[in-house]
């Protein structure tokens, strides 16, 4: 199983779930960190999150014909992998984050903290 966290479902994502697909076989679940995706339009980020998710399990879905599945997560993206990975046998991991999120990924050096879960970590930034 590949998760996938994702800001939003960028060309840059599926370009990275398109290039997984090609080496071989996998499956895809989605996670979404809760309270992630709070916008002027959308105050309750609950609902910014499930859109988000829906939206990302549809188009992983659709670029690679494997239904995928997914859930809102931990609010913290680490936890939300830690989470999924024990419950599940996730080998692999496609972090996807806005720019402005990256630079907060880095600093929390988040791909380092996911590969230390024993995880594969492909960072993609929109």
């Amino acid at each position: 199983m590949l998760v996938v966290v994702v800001d939003y479902a960028t060309p840059q994502l599926l370009g990275a779930v398109r290039a997984r697909v090609a080496a071989g076989p996998a499956r895809f679940h989605v996670i979404v960190p809760d309270g992630a995706h709070g916008h002027r339009n959308i105050p309750d980020p609950r609902v910014g999150a499930e859109r988000t998710l829906t939206n990302a399990v549809a188009k992983v879905s659709q670029v690679t014909g494997i239904e995928a599945t997914g859930e809102i997560g931990d609010p913290s993206a680490l936890r939300a992998v830690a989470d999924v990975a024990e419950r599940e046998e996730a080998s692999e991991v496609i972090l996807s984050s806005h720019p402005l999120r990256a630079a907060r990924l880095a600093r929390r050096d988040l791909p380092s903290r996911v590969r230390r879960l024993g995880l594969d970590v492909v960072h993609v930034e929109a």
